[in-house]
């Protein structure tokens, strides 16, 4: 009995240590932003929910896009002239994750967005490094949590608030529940990535047809049921959302070509090989991803996410994507390159992971320094990091193929 005060001093302290930690990087970063809301990502989400919870105006209307351009232009949107209409462009269901910061304040807003976005990241690597089996010694995970978060990407997307964390932890606790067998939870987190559904797209597609080939019947079906649902609520709270979801598509310069900048800029990049090339390394690709979805016919985790992996690297070279702060969504990808050198070297392939990681890191904010147009990213921040992963899966592939005792490993673990 004596000793019962002293466990609940305990107790309080296991709370309010990472309560007040929370609370003060959710300042010092409500400090760093100073509520600049120009370059924003996440201010047409928090001026949806805002402008839904206090005004009662559909996050897709008129007026709630006029609302946010006064905010950063304090006046409405030249689009002729290249300025961003800021309209709030996501499905329903993502309206559920902003409507809390709706509730506050841009600056405190922003801040605590900050701070979730780190968090999760964080948590997204470390929950990386336990199901590749990448965790190593204490210090090794410190320094690759340290240089992935100090990287372009990461940086980038904390300061503009971008969704990116978000979205890369949903997909990290999906791997998570596929290799836990947990197919109901894998089925709530594949729907919710759907909150950002030109990004994923390829590798949702592969997820359903891998889970419906293999027979897990709970994964797709849970998947299905849950984005149906969250979709239904949000129709009901938003009456007539798709109409005005889809004008707003449609308003957007462009959104019908389908155009690969990171190929794009690879051309420009070598003069004279012309828009021929262009196709033929398009259809090349696409072959690419297609023998990878074909021959991953199996259950192992090691082999489905070699296959993910690959997925989302060929993405960002198909897809319209010109956001090189996408890459983030690479770190998957980049764990598992960095298990094979620890399987291949032993104690020295953790420094060996360490040069890469870092080199990743420094690499990826001078390549930014050196294209930048202004404080804008350039196209060329595509380029680099998916050829580089393409030649760490092909080496890594190899090495177990020819290694002398490659009989104790299994070419699906790469």
């Amino acid at each position: 009995m004596n000793n019962n005060p002293k466990i609940l001093w305990r107790i309080f302290l296991i709370i309010l240590i990472p309560v007040l930690l929370v609370v003060i990087l959710t300042l010092v970063n409500t400090w760093l932003t100073g509520g600049q809301v120009s370059n924003n990502e996440f201010l047409p989400g928090w001026n949806a929910a805002r402008s839904w919870i206090e005004e009662g105006n559909s996050p897709y209307s008129v007026e709630t896009s006029r609302q946010a351009q006064l905010l950063v232009y304090q006046r409405e949107a030249r689009i002729r002239i290249g300025e961003d209409p800021l309209h709030f462009t996501q499905p329903v269901h993502a309206i559920y994750f902003y409507t809390i910061f709706g509730f506050l304040k841009f600056p405190i807003a922003m801040g605590l967005w900050m701070t979730i976005s780190e968090i999760l990241l964080v948590a997204a690597i470390l929950i990386l490094f336990e199901i590749t089996g990448a965790k190593g010694a204490l210090w090794y995970q410190a320094v690759i949590v340290g240089f992935l978060t100090a990287s372009y990407f990461s940086i980038r997307a904390f300061s503009t608030g971008d969704i990116y964390p978000l979205i890369l932890f949903m997909y990290t606790a999906l791997y998570w529940a596929i290799k836990m067998g947990k197919e109901r939870i894998a089925g709530i987190f594949l729907a919710l990535t759907t909150i950002q559904p030109g990004v994923g797209i390829l590798l949702n597609l592969f997820i359903l047809i891998w889970s419906i080939r293999q027979k897990k019947n709970r994964l797709w079906i849970t998947y299905l049921l849950a984005l149906m649902v969250m979709i239904a609520i949000g129709t009901y709270l938003i009456p007539g959302w798709f109409i005005d979801w889809l004008k707003q598509l449609w308003a957007i310069p462009g959104i019908l070509e389908w155009k690969s900048e990171a190929l794009r800029t690879l051309v420009k990049l070598v003069p004279g090989i012309g828009d021929r090339v262009l196709i033929i390394s398009t259809i090349l690709i696409i072959l690419y991803l297609l023998y990878n979805w074909a021959r991953t016919d199996s259950t192992r985790f090691a082999e489905v996410l070699r296959c993910l992996n690959i997925t989302w690297i060929l993405s960002i070279l198909l897809l319209p994507i010109s956001s090189g702060v996408m890459q983030m969504l690479l770190f998957p990808a980049i764990i598992q390159v960095l298990q094979v050198f620890r399987t291949r070297f032993g104690r020295r392939g953790e420094r060996i992971s360490i040069g890469v990681v870092a080199f990743i890191a420094v690499g990826s904010w001078v390549l930014y320094l050196l294209t930048r147009h202004g404080i804008q990213e350039s196209h060329a921040m595509l380029l680099p990091l998916p050829f580089l992963l393409l030649a760490g899966f092909w080496w890594s592939r190899w090495w177990m193929l020819s290694s002398p005792d490659r009989l104790i490993h299994d070419p699906a673990d790469i």
